[in-house]
């Protein structure tokens, strides 16, 4: 059987990240992602790439899982992927994303610009029985260049700009769309799991939805549907000049209106986390992954009792906690 000690030996052992368990159909899996060589996209702090790796409920490896050449994108030099997110649908099934450095020729000439200089481009593929079903690509939408807040000098050509940062993706269970944040954007986004069409915009400069002052958030990560009432909750993470303390946010929203109709902020009674982390949510508890902070923190949100504190030697980009006794 597997244990906490178990897995705790085997993560620090071979330095893997993102260790995750899922539920598929009765069978338990696990999946976590391994960094390999030159691992990040032009030398950019959390720009990881590697392989995603899935096993069985011994963590017996099934399958190694990187990006699939499709359309304009080429798996030539690498088929890597991108450490932020990885969905797990069954053995042969799942939804990755992936970092690529790219230059673009569709930026607007509203914004300055040199042909040449280079950018992050985010992608998201769903593969199924070893065919991309679906697949995302950032720098098809020159909408995004003028939204970015962070990382867009496009005029640069000593830095590659990431103008994007996406960090987390979700499905959507009420409609089977993806929900992605984009940290460079502080924008949610809604994504048409069939058009590849963006159906709405949540925060940034262009939202299409009203967020009063309070409501407004910063460089947020781990954006998900909560299944209870299906309110979207994330980390709002703040930022060092503007707001330096972060909160975990949950909004109720009518997407057809464009309109907020209930919200939820929870400022986190500790250390500031400047960058990464994450939040799951059980009962009246969040469980929250401080990342740049160093720490991994359970509370009970209502009488802000500290049910578990950890201090962590690293930065760890997400923390999760699961019942791992089986």
């Amino acid at each position: 059987p597997i244990t906490n000690i178990s897995i705790n030996k085997i993560m620090l052992a071979l330095q893997l990240v993102n260790f995750q368990k899922w539920n598929i159909n009765g069978k338990t899996r696990y999946t976590y992602f391994q960094t390999q060589g030159e691992f990040t996209i032009d030398s950019i702090p959390g720009t990881e790439e590697g392989y995603e790796i899935i096993c069985d409920s011994n963590l017996n490896e099934i399958k190694r899982v990187g990006l699939l050449p499709y359309g304009n994108v080429d798996t030539l030099a690498s088929s890597k992927i991108d450490v932020h997110d990885f969905i797990l649908l069954d053995d042969d099934h799942y939804i990755v994303e992936a970092y690529r450095s790219e230059k673009p020729t569709n930026i607007p000439d509203t914004i300055l610009n040199e042909t040449g200089v280079k950018v992050v481009g985010c992608i998201i593929q769903e593969i199924n029985n070893g065919q991309v079903i679906f697949q995302w690509h950032g720098t098809d939408h020159p909408e995004f260049y003028g939204a970015s807040i962070e990382n867009n000098h496009f005029s640069n050509f000593a830095a590659t700009q990431d103008y994007m940062h996406l960090n987390s993706v979700c499905i959507d269970p009420a409609d089977n769309n993806l929900i992605c944040s984009f940290r460079n954007l502080d924008q949610i986004i809604k994504i048409n799991k069939t058009t590849g069409e963006t159906m709405w915009r949540f925060g940034g400069n262009n939202s299409d939805f009203a967020l009063t002052n309070d409501e407004n958030f910063l460089r947020q990560h781990c954006a998900r549907v909560n299944a209870d009432d299906h309110s979207l909750m994330f980390l709002d993470n703040g930022e060092a000049s503007l707001r330096a303390y972060s909160r975990i946010l949950e909004f109720q929203l009518d997407e057809n209106a464009k309109q907020i109709t209930g919200f939820k902020a929870y400022k986190i009674p500790d250390l500031f986390i400047q960058y990464g982390g994450s939040v799951q949510k059980t009962n009246d508890t969040y469980f929250i992954g401080g990342s740049s902070a160093k720490y991994a923190l359970q509370i009970n949100y209502n009488t802000n009792d500290v049910l578990l504190r950890l201090n962590l030697k690293f930065a760890s980009y997400r923390c999760l906690k699961y019942n791992v006794t089986n």
